[in-house]
């Protein structure tokens, strides 16, 4: 099963599930013939998290293609494009219908924008000649639940369109999910929020609150609390190499929508069925697989240890049978062994223990060990100048642009500014040409890369919110675990939120970037005290706008641990150091 079945979620997620469901159905169902579905890259991921393929074929799906800006070669005479309300995205689908026109193609064409239709897309279709062929709906799909505590927008580039560009509809889209949410799991009381991003949202939200009727929302919400956090307020963190297992999966091999294409020789013969002799064989890792489920979180350093307790688990448990003689300890039995599937058990085991083998060589390698020193140089300020060395060999012996300039984000961010910035900048245009110079513009934009000028202060940041922890890897301690010693600003901020010590941090906060704020909202009293979760535990949302690492969701995670309370996870996307610099540096046409 591709998508995670979600019984281990604190709030309502398959319900929210299946409403997106319902919604990609109806739009099938509006075109009876077979039709073909052409698909944003983007969106290709939730779309896969929401309905299964089969559900596609039932409903008279007979091809499934990515949106491109070459020509589509389809059968069916019915089409549906479906991507997000982007002007670019748009524009191609305009493309696409004027070529069926000039083929002298009789195709009926429906465009389904999610979450909305705006009116900048419906322009673009009048500017291209083409409105009166295409019948635009709005398909209502934003957040996605991407696991049991996380839920994904897949809006790669809310952080540039709102930081870089200055374009805040992006915001505006995160502020209908959350009034979305809450007329889903009722009206969340408290309101904690830090960055400008975060307050807009919440602004905007909070008046569609007062303006809908109070008919639409549960008269008890499930959630207690909800902290918005802006990127822009953590900037160091998708810089760094992350040291869970999670995020080396992410790092090496790279996750999207909970698939990773893992190696054919990393992968057991009885997952190869669909490899079909490729190079990679695609394997989804989310909460279904239990193995995953209880390494994702880990430090590297206990991965070793965490499967072999776990493979010793399994061989006591099939040990257990030879000593069972009562009826009911044999039904007992029977039910464990249902529910816990022992060959899956074995064959997840063996996946794991070959990628787990394949990241430990990696993480030996030399450089590997010298990007974590730099990193950690630049962090607690004692090597600036080792870790800026390092950064300058890297320009000319990485293959990828993209290893080299976040080390020298992270230097710049670190240390308030670069030193020799505009020799800097001429080494990686030299290293890499000069098409990445509207990129380099688009980083000193956002504040990420830039000059050093006196501003900055990373070293007050860093002691105000106690970053840099003396952890244990394998027992941790602090929920630094997941570098190995430095916990991500974003998580001080919400730890602060969730144990009711926001005025405490007030003075620290005004440190980084953006309004703070702490703020109530109830359409009743009685509703200030109505909460309903559904176990013992607080549900706290949290919503990063403008992408999450997944350093961050398994800090959080041990955070919900420590503190007792259950963390939702919500975000524009799931990001890492690559993938957040490339939607940053992207050019506008990209």
């Amino acid at each position: 099963m591709q998508a995670p079945s979600l019984t281990g979620a604190a709030v309502s997620l398959a319900t929210y599930r299946e409403h997106a469901k319902q919604g990609v159905i109806k739009m099938l169902k509006s075109m009876p013939q077979g039709k073909a579905i052409v698909v944003e890259k983007s969106l290709s991921g939730p779309l896969g998290l929401i309905v299964e393929p089969q559900t596609l074929r039932e409903h008279g799906v007979e091809e499934v293609s990515y949106l491109r800006e070459e020509g589509l070669n389809l059968k069916s005479a019915d089409v549906i494009f479906l991507c997000h309300p982007d002007v670019k995205a748009v524009r191609m689908v305009a493309s696409h219908v004027q070529r069926f026109k000039e083929a002298g193609q009789q195709k009926v064409v429906r465009l389904a924008l999610a979450p909305r239709v705006t009116p900048a897309c419906e322009r673009v279709l009048e500017e291209s000649g083409v409105y009166d062929d295409v019948t635009v709906i709005g398909l209502p799909v934003d957040l996605v639940p991407y696991d049991d505590d996380v839920m994904t927008m897949e809006m790669p580039n809310c952080f540039k369109d709102s930081i870089v560009s200055g374009d805040v509809g992006s915001v505006t889209t995160v502020a209908r999910s959350l009034f979305n949410l809450q007329a889903m799991c009722g009206i969340i009381p408290k309101v904690h929020g830090k960055g400008r991003l975060a307050r807009l949202a919440f602004e905007i939200s909070n008046r569609l609150i007062n303006e809908a009727d109070g008919s639409v929302f549960p008269s008890a919400c499930e959630i207690s609390s909800l902290v918005l956090i802006d990127r822009e307020v953590d900037l160091v963190t998708p810089m760094l190499t992350p040291l869970t297992y999670e995020g080396l999966v992410d790092e090496f091999l790279g996750i999207e929508s909970n698939v990773v294409d893992v190696p054919a020789e990393l992968v057991p013969d009885d997952r190869k069925k669909n490899a079909d002799g490729k190079s990679n064989v695609k394997m989804y890792m989310n909460s279904n697989d239990q193995v995953f489920a209880g390494i994702r979180d880990v430090n590297f350093a206990a991965l070793g240890q965490t499967l072999n307790q776990r493979a010793r688990m399994i061989k006591d448990f099939e040990a257990a049978r030879q000593n069972l003689n009562e009826i009911g300890e044999i039904k007992t039995y029977v039910k464990k062994l249902k529910d816990m599937n022992v060959p899956q058990e074995k064959s997840n085991m063996a996946l794991h223990t070959n990628v787990g083998e394949f990241l430990s060589k990696q993480v030996k390698e030399y450089f590997f060990s010298r990007r974590l020193a730099a990193e950690q140089g630049a962090l607690d300020g004692s090597s600036m100048d080792n870790a800026l060395e390092y950064a300058e060999d890297t320009l000319f012996r990485v293959d990828d642009p993209y290893d080299s300039l976040r080390l020298l984000c992270l230097l710049s961010l670190t240390g308030n500014g670069l030193k020799r910035f505009e020799d800097r900048r001429k080494d990686v245009l030299h290293a890499y040409g000069y098409e990445f110079l509207p990129g380099l513009y688009n980083l000193e934009k956002a504040g990420i890369l830039r000059k050093q000028d006196g501003r900055g202060n990373w070293g007050a940041i860093r002691k105000a919110f106690k970053l840099m922890v003396d952890v244990n890897e394998v027992d941790p301690n602090d929920p630094g675990y997941v570098f190995s010693g430095y916990c991500p600003v974003s998580v001080r901020v919400i730890e602060h939120a969730v144990k009711g010590a926001w005025k405490s941090i007030e003075e620290s906060l005004k440190l980084l970037p953006g309004q703070a704020f702490e703020e109530r909202q109830a359409v009743s009293a009685a509703d200030m005290g109505s909460y309903s979760g559904s176990n013992s535990k607080k549900v706290v949302a949290v919503f990063f706008i403008g992408g999450v690492t997944f350093a961050e969701i398994s800090a959080l995670r041990w955070l919900g641990r420590f503190l007792n309370v259950e963390f939702l996870i919500l975000t524009t996307k799931v990001i890492n150091g690559k993938t957040f610099l490339k939607s940053v540096i992207a050019k506008d046409d990209e």
